[in-house]
């Protein structure tokens, strides 16, 4: 998002970048230093002064934490447990051990930098009028009751209402929120939310955006080489309706929503990407700042 003062100030973008900043691609530290370096100055990365970032935290984030310390977030499951489960998640040659050379979970705990910047991400953004969160939220509940749940960063409350997804033939729960896990929530829309939701998490067919009237799926398949999708949003907008592909390079792609959603009509604008994980597996630390740049991506 951006808002113009006059015309002596210089636009300043709010960058939400919707998770997964780990398990894809072998440059995996340079993305976490990246972020580590911007967090060291209130979230504004020294190299972009007109972005004002806004990470979260992701599925593949928080099963690294929870393989590296289970109690982090009161997860019912062991250390070990979450170890086994997490190498489930890693895509094709993106392993983040392997980016950081190690194979144990000993050593990987010694030697990953990055668990105090990933433990205290949050769960979502909530901003003039949208919700930015991983996977989505639920239907039928406003959107205020789940950021209550998710606030409070603790994975045995609300067991039974918010962690039901499950992840193979044995039907296994993830341990996780639903609304940063849930697949099944791929092409909801609920109109009770009372904002618009923005994620990522997905694939969709075609390579397209999810778009309804009250949620934004972007499409995010870079770990399978795909574009890195990227979205320009209005402040305050009630309703989504048509995109406009501004932008289409080799390496992501960017949609302009401000000219096409029913809003308040504020010369404000928000920018966002299809997940924080789309960084992550960027080929190069060069190529996501360039990303970054010329997004103005989430």
């Amino acid at each position: 998002m951006y808002t113009e003062k006059d015309d002596s100030v210089p636009v300043i973008y709010t960058v939400v970048l919707l998770g997964d900043f780990v398990d894809n691609g072998n440059k995996i530290p340079d993305v976490l230093d990246w972020l580590q370096e911007a967090a060291g100055n209130d979230w504004v990365h020294p190299n972009y002064p007109r972005f004002q970032l806004q990470p979260i935290l992701g599925n593949h984030d928080m099963a690294c934490l929870l393989s590296l310390n289970s109690d982090v977030f009161h997860s019912k499951y062991t250390t070990g447990r979450w170890w086994d489960r997490w190498a489930h998640f890693w895509n094709e040659d993106g392993s983040t051990p392997g980016a950081y050379s190690v194979s144990t979970q000993t050593t990987f705990k010694e030697q990953f930098p990055h668990a105090d910047l990933l433990e205290h991400l949050p769960w979502y953004h909530k901003e003039d009028g949208y919700v930015f969160v991983h996977a989505g939220l639920k239907q039928g509940e406003h959107f205020s009751e789940q950021l209550t749940y998710l606030d409070l960063k603790h994975l045995c409350v609300k067991e039974e209402e918010y962690q039901m997804y499950r992840y193979d033939i044995h039907k296994t729960r993830y341990g996780m929120p639903d609304q940063l896990t849930n697949k099944g929530w791929k092409n909801t829309n609920d109109p009770d939310w009372g904002c618009i939701v923005v994620t990522g998490h997905n694939k969709y067919l075609g390579r397209k955006n999810f778009i309804s009237s009250h949620r934004l799926g972007l499409h995010s398949g870079s770990c399978e080489g795909h574009s890195l999708h990227c979205a320009i949003l209005p402040r305050g907008a009630t309703q989504m309706t048509q995109e406009h592909l501004v932008k289409d390079g080799r390496d992501f792609k960017v949609f302009d929503f401000r000219n096409n959603i029913s809003g308040s009509g504020s010369s404000s604008s928000s920018s966002s990407s299809s997940s924080g994980d789309t960084s992550s597996k960027s080929s190069s630390k060069k190529k996501l700042e360039r990303r970054v740049y010329r997004q103005p991506h989430m």
